[in-house]
């Protein structure tokens, strides 16, 4: 399996290299494997739909670059279908 290097304030962790997460989620799911209950994807889906409404309500009112919205709602609309699912393993518990 690849890794590749993320950084945080606690400094350098490998996170394999098809994974959308960073270091923190990497450390979590190291050191915190508590339960197998993990955040249900309608939660993130929520999120989600959230998150694209900001873009399009702050690049209307000019307040968020248009290709930063357009790169936001893109990575929503995935994360809405459920395609990204395997990519937020949060436990419920942390």
């Amino acid at each position: 399996m690849k890794f590749r290097n993320e950084y945080d304030s606690l400094g350098s962790v490998k996170v394999p290299h098809d994974k959308y997460w960073g270091a923190s989620t990497q450390r979590s799911n190291k050191h915190f494997d508590i339960g197998d209950f993990l955040v249900r994807p309608i939660v993130i889906k929520s999120i989600a739909m959230i998150k694209k409404a900001a873009a399009i309500v702050n690049v209307k009112n000019g307040t968020l670059d248009k290709k930063i919205s357009k790169a936001i709602i893109k990575a929503a609309n995935e994360v809405i279908s459920g395609k990204l699912n395997d990519h937020f393993p949060l436990k419920v518990w942390q």
